[in-house]
């Protein structure tokens, strides 16, 4: 059988670790459509997948999108997949359109968050009309927490017969053979902290993900600028991104801050967590986490956002953190709660670990996927 999974970008690649490996292996021929990448490219050629290369605008754009809908048109008619799984907003609106004019096209959308909440005014109104096509036209939704499927649901984006959670959540559950602190990791680790200047004794915070107003990272400046301490280093893993920038000039204070590093995009990410002590993701809207969960499996405490899909990742007072979001204060309370404590940090890290590898196998996932794709194409 043939299986087309679907991503916005080559930075999304890493959704797909391990999935295009294991449904190779059980003898689907895997297709990955994406805008094409190095990133892309890699994660094809290590675990036997194909791209299918597709140009896309990540923001809406009538006229790039038309373009792009005939693009997809052809791509479906060459490749005749039997079964999709469309993995972002603005593809699954593309689909959306393309089994409107194909209506037998064996689509299930993975609904990773609800982009429309943290937009006002127009945009919201018109993002929010793609969110709710996107899940409407789908034969099946993947809504990857419980938290989040509720909240869709409750704003009306989807209707509850059709959305399944796999598992305790994840689009793609967590490898804990390659997250893991094991020498291998804590070497990277330790020299990426040597390259910052960075001693033993000292405390590191890391985020992962893109470097966007959204992704609440003002707030965590100002919750890490308040704390009066040398020891305290702030490790930035993600790319920027110009459509949502984070505030001017809190982005020029961090790059002449001393101990706040840019990493830009990292791959492999495991040498951020292994030369972490604390991870914090503070966003405005997460569909779930998987940054958090990875963090979690490499035995360190996690610090969230009290928000749908995102509550759903960290254990509040076991695994980690979770807290009023946009609120710097209590950000910073946390991390220091946690700089204060070694004790704190390593029962934390343990039960955080303890928890993934029982709540979050990938095996459990992808069973689950498995069971809808033969659904979905009727084979």
């Amino acid at each position: 059988m043939k299986l087309m999974l679907v991503i916005n970008n080559e930075f999304s690649a890493f959704h797909l670790r391990g999935a295009v490996r294991h449904f190779s292996e059980k003898g689907w021929d895997v297709l990955i459509l994406s805008t094409p990448g190095p990133l892309v490219d890699k994660l094809a050629e290590e675990e036997g997948g194909r791209v299918v290369p597709i140009q896309l605008a990540r923001e809406i754009n009538p006229f790039a999108d038309l373009q792009s809908l005939f693009q997809l048109l052809r791509i479906l008619k060459r490749e005749k997949p039997d079964v999709i799984n469309v993995g972002s907003p603005k593809t699954g609106f593309l689909f959306a359109l393309a089994k409107i004019l194909r209506p037998k096209l064996p689509v299930i959308f993975t609904l990773r968050g609800i982009r429309s909440d943290t937009l006002t005014g127009l945009k919201k109104r018109v993002v929010k009309f793609t969110e709710r096509l996107s899940c409407t036209m789908a034969d099946e939704v993947i809504v990857i927490s419980p938290s989040l499927r509720e909240h869709a649901v409750s704003v009306g984006i989807l209707k509850q017969s059709k959305a399944h959670v796999l598992g305790s959540g994840s689009s793609n559950g967590v490898d804990t053979h390659s997250f893991k602190l094991d020498e291998h990791n804590q070497k990277q680790g330790d020299e990426l902290r040597a390259k910052f200047g960075i001693h033993q004794n000292d405390f590191v915070l890391s985020t992962v993900g893109r470097v966007t107003k959204d992704k609440g990272i003002e707030e965590v400046y100002r919750a890490v600028t308040t704390i009066d301490d040398p020891r305290l280093h702030w490790l930035v893993a993600g790319p920027a991104e110009e459509s949502d920038p984070i505030d001017a000039d809190i982005l020029s204070a961090m790059k002449i801050n001393p101990r706040i590093h840019f990493l830009g995009q990292m791959d492999p990410i495991q040498p951020v967590f292994a030369a972490s002590d604390l991870h914090v993701l503070y966003s405005y809207r997460e569909g779930f986490g998987n940054v958090v969960l990875q963090a979690s499996a490499m035995g360190k405490p996690v610090v969230v956002a009290d928000i749908p899909g995102l509550r759903d990742t960290t254990a509040d007072n076991l695994s980690g953190r979770v807290i009023e979001g946009r609120n710097p204060q209590a950000l910073s309370a946390a991390i220091r709660s946690y700089m204060e404590s070694p004790e704190l940090c390593e029962r934390h890290g343990t039960s955080g670990l303890k928890r993934v590898k029982e709540q979050f196998a990938q095996e459990v996932i992808w069973k689950g996927q498995e069971e809808l794709y033969h659904k979905v194409s009727g084979k």
